[in-house]
């Protein structure tokens, strides 16, 4: 009597392990997914930034609005990642976590380089900007703070739209500071338990 149940005592760890297995599975299958869609749209941000209409075309009220959505979009993104970040309701997986603020960090990029391409059509606002290239020059020098002063925000509302750009970068690269940090404390941990 004390073998059967010996055995399915066993029985039942066996299936445990069936369970933990096909849990982490899932888990693994999620993750790939979403590193899929994030991957994707990242991509896709970037791809889209050579389609920007050309400078030379008339800066109306639907750049206006398309601003303003796209600041709104950053905005909260930035906003519940470092929520979630702070209040540790942020995904476990570390890898998910990482690429989420890479995303972040190139759309943030690629909405300035975008801004600040289309305002250089208006004299005098981005001076020395002429290329695509140009654009995400001054965007990545201005997020570094190294400004060469070879490309200038030359008027009112490209002074704005660095102003801007400079919170963000405060914001969005502290959080990211923040999660590089977590995660570095996390390994050290794994690897202190696994020894």
């Amino acid at each position: 009597m004390g073998s059967s149940k010996n055995l399915d005592q066993a029985g039942s760890d066996v299936g445990g392990a069936d369970s933990e297995a096909d849990s982490a599975n899932e888990i693994l299958l999620a993750s790939k997914r979403e590193f899929a869609t994030i991957a994707a749209l990242g991509l896709i941000m970037i791809a889209g930034f050579v389609f920007v209409p050309p400078k030379s075309s008339p800066i109306d009220w639907v750049d206006g609005i398309l601003f303003f959505a796209g600041l709104l979009a950053l905005s909260a993104s930035a906003f519940l990642m470092i929520v979630r970040e702070f209040t540790g309701r942020a995904r476990r997986d570390s890898r998910i976590r990482i690429l989420s603020v890479l995303v972040l960090i190139i759309a943030m990029l690629m909405f300035f380089a975008v801004s600040f391409y289309r305002l250089s059509g208006i004299d005098g606002e981005i001076v020395g900007l002429q290329t695509h290239l140009d654009a995400i020059y001054f965007t990545v020098s201005t997020s570094m703070t190294v400004g060469f002063g070879d490309v200038v925000a030359g008027g009112q509302i490209g002074r704005f739209i660095v102003l801007v750009q400079m919170i963000f970068n405060i914001v969005v690269l502290a959080a990211a500071s923040k999660l590089a940090t977590a995660l570095f404390v996390e390994r050290r941990k794994v690897k202190a338990v696994s020894t």
